[in-house]
């Protein structure tokens, strides 16, 4: 893991080093191929997911849990990181009002995906309010 973050982060400086070369010529080109490494560099370490995936599972079935929720705590961290490198993209080609769009709407999707939890949440309180 520590060889592909490391081939990871040289390709993520080489890049960068580019494109702000490329960028005196072609913005467009720049920020295409800042996009391109970005998706490459995340493809790259998804594989290293598997063994947080299988954990989770196993805290699922322990805790003989809801398996919707922990998909939707998988979304809702996918989501996350998502806005967050369209925003940093954004932001290098200069759009702010489009960074602060995806914020709200980013906001606006994990708070709708988040209510059966909270839903689950709040029945929990009642019933352990109610036990006492």
């Amino acid at each position: 893991m520590i060889e592909v973050f490391v081939k990871v982060s040289a390709g993520v400086l080489i890049t960068a080093i580019l494109s702000l070369v490329i960028a005196g010529q072609s913005k467009d080109i720049s920020l295409l191929l800042t996009i391109f490494v970005c998706c490459i560099s995340l493809l790259s370490v998804a594989s290293y997911l598997k063994p947080v995936l299988d954990l989770a599972q196993k805290l699922v079935d322990i805790g003989n849990l809801n398996n919707g929720y922990l998909q939707i705590l998988f979304k809702v961290v996918g989501i996350g990181l998502i806005s967050q490198v369209s925003g940093l993209i954004c932001q290098d080609s200069g759009n702010q009002t489009l960074v602060k769009v995806l914020q709200i709407v980013t906001t606006m999707v994990l708070l709708c995906m988040c209510m059966p939890l909270l839903e689950e949440i709040l029945m929990l309180v009642q019933k352990i309010l109610g036990e006492l």
